[in-house]
């Protein structure tokens, strides 16, 4: 898959999940809240951009040092939320 190495930075549950949702064509439910929601999409790729380190820096974890790995869950259901908002306008 082109995703794949996107995918490496999730976790292995949310791998599987989000691999699984891709290949059945359905349509994750996260993306479908973003999509129903206006703005939040381009909102949310703002907040979760890359450090410049390889992390997200809308993703602080808990009480540990840095942030998780980019792109985030929450990065990658707004893109695809952006793509599906895309696509309903053209």
């Amino acid at each position: 898959h082109s995703g794949d190495s996107a995918l490496l930075l999730v976790s292995a549950p949310t791998r599987v999940v989000t691999e699984f949702i891709s290949e059945v064509g359905a349509v994750n439910p996260l993306v479908q809240m973003i999509v129903g929601q206006p703005g939040m999409a381009a909102r949310l790729i703002a907040e979760h951009a890359d450090d410049g380190n390889g992390r997200c820096s809308g993703c602080p974890v808990g009480g540990q040092r840095g942030h998780h790995s980019w792109p985030c869950t929450l990065r990658l259901a707004a893109e695809e939320a952006e793509k599906r908002e895309q696509a309903r306008t053209r």
